[in-house]
């Protein structure tokens, strides 16, 4: 199925993603400093890049980026924040890139996004070289937001979300495609709307709590070797 339309102006607009920019190439930035501290340097390939923000991290911080994208607006305003190359296209139908081209990978909230997880994850470890790193950051469904929320978590949103992963899931995909887990961890508990006026508000959704530490959070976020 092709949600590439989905994913056009209202998308952006509804979701103020240019007025968080700073934010993000801030949050992506931390991100790139983790890889680095694997050893990563060099190439960097963004899946579902959106505007290039962690693009323009990237180019900041030495690396060569490149990027690929469904919508032909997010592409389109891209060009304003990267140098970059950006495919607009579905990465599950495959790249032109060669095999190995890529140092590390980051696909950052995307794989809940995809039609096609599998074939997205293999053309991911074709273009990764070996032992490149793979990061990806998603939504945890096993984590206490859903848990609570139920169907009324608020991260539950087709045609949006359409796939939801738990840490089992995800590492059982990837190893099945050839990664090595290296590190995953759960993160940044998200406000379940039924409950946001009662108790998400305070200390529960502070990500570096205690409490934060105990109970699983609503993200995943994993590093995997390419094997």
């Amino acid at each position: 199925m092709d949600f590439s339309e989905y994913y056009e102006d209202s998308y952006y607009k509804q979701n103020n993603y240019i007025k968080q920019h700073d934010y993000l190439v801030s949050v992506f930035t931390a991100i790139l400093q983790m890889i680095e501290s694997y050893g990563y340097s060099g190439k960097l390939f963004d899946v579902g890049c959106a505007l290039g923000f962690m693009m323009e991290a990237a180019e900041k911080r030495g690396w060569s980026a490149f990027g690929i994208e469904i919508s032909k607006t997010a592409c389109r305003l891209a060009k304003k924040y990267t140098q970059g190359t950006v495919l607009n296209q579905r990465i599950d139908m495959g790249t032109e890139f060669p095999n190995g081209f890529f140092d590390a990978v980051t696909a950052y909230d995307v794989i809940e996004h995809v039609s096609n997880p599998r074939a997205t994850i293999k053309e991911i470890k074709r273009v990764l070289r070996k032992d490149g790193l793979l990061y990806i950051h998603t939504l945890n469904y096993d984590g206490i937001g859903r848990r609570l929320g139920g169907i009324n978590w608020n991260l539950l949103t087709p045609p949006g979300h359409t796939v939801y992963w738990t840490p089992k899931s995800l590492k059982r995909i990837l190893g099945e495609e050839g990664f090595k887990i290296v590190n995953l961890s759960t993160a940044r508990m998200a406000t379940v709307n039924k409950f946001h006026n009662y108790f998400f508000n305070g200390l529960l959704l502070r990500r570096f709590t205690l409490i934060s530490r105990l109970i699983p959070g609503d993200y995943l976020e994993l590093f995997a070797r390419a094997v």
